[in-house]
C-alpha cells in the first residue's frame, strides 16, 4: 500500500501523538508498505532532529497554540488546498490517515484533496472543545468526509463523539518492547545506590509535574536517598522552577530533552516511574513504556490512564493534584522491593499486549478492509 501519514504533531515537536505516528509508520514500511508523513515546517535544527528512516515532507510553517491545558501544532499555509492537492497527485496514495483533531488548515486539506480512503485517528481527551465549538459550522462537513474513524481509547472516542457523530474502531497506541526493555542499560552516573524517581514529560499544567515537585520533600523524609530525575522541557520551565525546594535541589536532576536513543536508559535507570497528570490525557504512552522497561509505574488515576493501569496489579494509581497522596505511594513501593518487582514483571506481561507489532496488525486489517469496501479504480 502507498500510504500517507498527515501529522501536525511530528519531530522535533515530541508526544504521543509523534510517538504513534513515527513508530506506526516504521512498522507498516518494514512490512513492505510506502509510508510517507506530512506535517508542518520546523526550524533547521528541528529539521536535523527528524528521523531520516521515514521520508518526510513538510509544508507551511507549524506554530504552537495553547489548547486543553497544553501547547498544540497548528500548520499555516498561504495556499493549503493548492498544496496539499499537489502532493496528494503526486503521491497518488492509496491510503491518507490523519493524525489528531480535524482542524485548519492542514487536516482539512488532506480530507478535501484525499483520492481515495480517508482514515481519522483521534488521540484526543477533552471534556469540551472550544476549537471545535468555534469552528463547527466551518468544519462539520469535514467530520462526514473520514471513510474510516479509529479512536486509540475509549476515552478518546467519548472525547471525539461531542462534536462528530460517526462510529468508531478502538486501536490502542503502541510500544517497543525491544527498545523499552529490561535488558536495556541505565545510566551509569545514575546507578550509585540512589533510589531513582523518573518524570518523562513536556512542562505543561496537564502533565501535573508540580504535583510531583510538591511531593518529594515528603518522600525525602521517608526515604532519604531517593532522587527525582526529570525529563522535558518547555515553555513553563521557568515557571516549575519555583516549584524545586532549595533544601533538594542536588536531588533533583533536569536532564532536559533527551534523544530517543538515551531515553530508554532513562526508564532502565529508575526504580519507580511517575506519571501526575492531571487529565486530559486519553490513553498514556509513556506509561507503556516505564511498564515495557519492567518498572512500577505510579500514575494519576484519571480515566485515560485507567485504560493501561490494573491498579496494584500492573502499575498503581493515585487521585490526581494530591502530592501527600502521591508522595505515599511512592513510599510505599520504593521501601517494599517485593511490591515494586512484583507490580514491575505484571506490568512487562501487560505491555507486551500493546507491542506495535500487534498493533499495526489491527491497523493494516483496518486499511484493507476499507479499500475492499470502497472500490476507487
Amino acid at each position: 500500500m502507498n500510504i500517507l501519514f498527515v501529522s501536525e504533531n511530528y519531530y522535533p515537536h515530541l508526544g504521543g501523538i509523534t510517538e504513534h505516528v513515527y513508530h506506526l509508520a516504521l512498522e507498516l514500511q518494514n512490512r513492505g508498505h510506502n509510508v510517507v508523513v506530512l506535517t508542518g515546517g520546523a526550524m533547521s535544527k528541528g529539521r536535523r532532529n527528524t528521523p531520516k528512516n521515514i521520508s518526510t515532507i513538510r509544508v507551511g510553517q507549524g506554530i504552537l497554540f495553547p489548547v486543553n491545558k497544553s501547547l498544540t501544532r497548528f500548520t499555516f499555509m498561504k495556499h493549503p488546498y493548492k498544496d496539499v492537492k499537489r502532493i496528494m497527485d503526486e503521491g497518488n496514495f492509496d491510503i491518507v490517515h490523519i493524525h489528531g483533531p480535524i482542524t485548519p488548515f492542514l487536516p482539512m486539506a488532506a480530507l478535501k484533496t484525499a483520492p481515495k480512503i480517508k482514515v481519522v485517528t483521534y488521540h484526543a481527551a477533552h471534556e469540551r472543545n472550544y476549537l471545535y465549538f468555534l469552528l463547527s459550522k466551518i468544519i462539520w462537513d469535514y467530520f462526514k468526509m473520514p471513510h474510516g474513524m479509529i479512536a486509540v481509547s475509549k476515552v478518546a472516542e467519548k472525547s471525539a463523539r461531542i462534536y462528530i457523530n460517526r462510529k468508531f474502531t478502538i486501536i490502542p497506541n503502541g510500544v517497543d518492547i525491544n527498545r523499552f526493555s529490561p535488558k536495556i542499560e541505565p545510566i551509569q552516573k545514575l546507578m550509585d545506590g540512589k533510589k531513582n524517581i523518573l518524570f518523562v514529560g513536556r512542562f505543561e499544567p496537564r502533565k501535573g509535574l508540580k504535583y510531583l515537585l510538591k511531593a518529594f520533600p515528603m518522600i525525602k523524609k521517608s526515604v532519604p536517598n531517593a532522587r527525582l530525575v526529570i525529563i522535558g522541557g518547555g515553555f513553563y520551565k521557568g515557571f516549575y522552577k519555583q516549584y524545586i525546594p532549595p533544601q533538594y535541589g542536588k536531588d533533583i536532576f533536569l536532564a532536559g530533552f533527551v534523544s530517543g536513543k538515551d531515553l530508554p536508559r532513562y526508564y532502565a535507570s529508575c526504580d519507580v516511574f511517575c506519571s501526575p497528570a492531571i487529565g486530559r490525557e486519553s490513553f498514556g504512552i509513556i506509561l507503556l513504556e516505564g511498564m515495557a522497561s519492567r518498572k512500577c509505574v505510579i500514575a494519576s488515576d484519571i480515566s485515560g490512564y485507567r485504560q493501561v493501569i490494573d491498579s496494584n496489579v500492573n502499575g498503581i494509581l493515585v487521585p490526581p493534584r494530591e502530592p501527600d497522596k502521591l508522595a505515599e505511594s511512592i513510599v510505599n513501593v520504593l521501601n517494599n522491593d517485593k511490591l515494586r518487582n512484583e507490580i514491575a514483571t505484571n506490568a512487562r506481561e501487560k505491555a507486551k499486549k500493546y507491542a506495535w507489532k500487534k498493533v499495526t496488525n489491527k491497523i493494516e486489517d483496518y486499511y484493507k478492509k476499507l479499500l475492499n469496501k470502497y472500490d476507487f479504480d
